[in-house]
């Protein structure tokens, strides 16, 4: 079972940004590149007793360039890779989170890592769709 300050130690050791996250959560650290202003991936666990970790990104969004159709491409796509998707609000979002929920039984750090490269291209493809 991976701890808290596991996963800091294991990006920090990676030589990754690793940084206090805002809220109320319990745990929240925020992941980036270790040079310029790069995404942030959130490890989140809600409270002290939860027993796993939700890995997230937010993309801002402009609302004027979303229509139905990129909609169901980004929920498509993002359902083909195994990770959540939310999109608020729902039918013309300004914000779409990108998620994925892992336990921390059994929890090792290759998948930790391998979650939050998932989640870290899930959004980058997010991306991707929004520019074309």
């Amino acid at each position: 079972m991976i701890s808290d300050n596991d996963v800091i130690e294991l990006f920090k050791e990676l030589g990754m940004r690793v940084e206090k996250g805002k809220g109320s959560y319990y745990f929240h650290v925020e992941v980036s590149p270790p040079i310029g202003n790069g995404p942030a991936v959130s490890i989140i666990r809600p409270s002290p007793n939860s027993k796993y970790y939700i890995i997230t990104m937010l993309l801002e969004v402009d609302k004027s360039k979303m229509d139905r159709s990129m909609i169901r491409q980004i929920n498509m796509e993002l359902a083909k890779m195994n990770v959540e998707v939310y999109m608020i609000p729902p039918e013309q979002p300004s914000t779409i989170q990108v998620a994925k929920i892992v336990f921390s039984d059994d929890l090792n750090k290759n998948e930790l890592l391998n979650t939050v490269t998932l989640v870290k291209n899930a959004s980058f493809l997010v991306y991707n769709i929004l520019q074309s």
